[in-house]
């Protein structure tokens, strides 16, 4: 399938890149307009949260937008939520109904099936403009991480990279309508419905010092943040951090 996206989009491609993140920001620099997306066939240094290395051989999605934010537009951390939502828009027609596949959000914006990891996000700011950056796993996955991890072949789905990229930025692009113009609070109950654990117990690591944070997750709120109600009742704000196994 050809790559087919919406009008306001202006593509540019690579065959290979150390990182779309960083040739985006290069193209911000030189003023490239709202929206400019830029993905590659294959990344030789992809990277997600915290510098984590992204593995990216050629056959999966790696592709950033530019954005240039408006004065008014929300507080910038949920964005990363409100992309999450977009992926989940864009895969969930894939998955088949009957095989009861879990498409799920572990927070703040990892998307899994069935627990396992599918993509990742990592979005920057540079020379007045945001840089979203996706990866998702549509032909293969690593086997070497801490965690299960999952691609679309596997789970059935069969669409090649221009395809799922069609529909990951149209999806894109109908969220952060919303979003820009109404802020988190109006996608927050679509997020609570795809939320990975919700109500149930977890461990959260802050990067705080603290190893660990046990509770039940009980809600994200209007900011995006983790509540977890505390053995004894208190409760917790979580403003970042990774969700770990129990």
């Amino acid at each position: 399938m050809s790559l087919v996206l919406p009008n306001n989009v202006t593509p540019h491609h690579l065959a290979s890149t150390s990182s779309t993140n960083d040739v985006a920001k290069e193209l911000a620099k030189d003023g490239a307009a709202h929206l400019t997306l830029v993905y590659a066939d294959q990344q030789t240094a992809g990277r997600g949260r915290m510098a984590r290395p992204w593995q990216s051989p050629p056959g999966n999605l790696y592709m950033s937008l530019i954005l240039r934010p408006d004065p008014n537009w929300p507080a910038l951390p949920t964005l990363s939520h409100m992309t999450s939502l977009a992926l989940c828009d864009a895969i969930a027609p894939l998955i088949r109904p009957q095989t009861n596949k879990r498409i799920e959000i572990k927070w703040p914006n990892d998307v899994l099936i069935n627990g396992a990891k599918l993509s990742g996000i990592l979005i920057e700011q540079s020379e007045g403009a945001i840089i979203v950056g996706v990866g998702m796993n549509i032909n293969h996955h690593p086997d070497d991480l801490p965690y299960p991890a999952t691609d679309l072949q596997a789970e059935g789905t069969g669409l090649d990279r221009d395809a799922c990229l069609s529909k990951l930025v149209e999806a894109f692009v109908k969220r952060l309508k919303v979003w820009s113009q109404k802020g988190f609070p109006a996608l927050r109950e679509d997020y609570l419905k795809q939320a990975y654990r919700l109500t149930q117990e977890i461990n959260v690591r802050t990067g705080t010092g603290e190893d660990r944070i046990s509770g039940v997750y009980e809600t994200v709120d209007e900011h995006g943040q983790m509540v977890l109600v505390l053995e004894g009742g208190g409760k917790r704000v979580i403003s970042a951090g990774d969700v770990l196994a129990v």
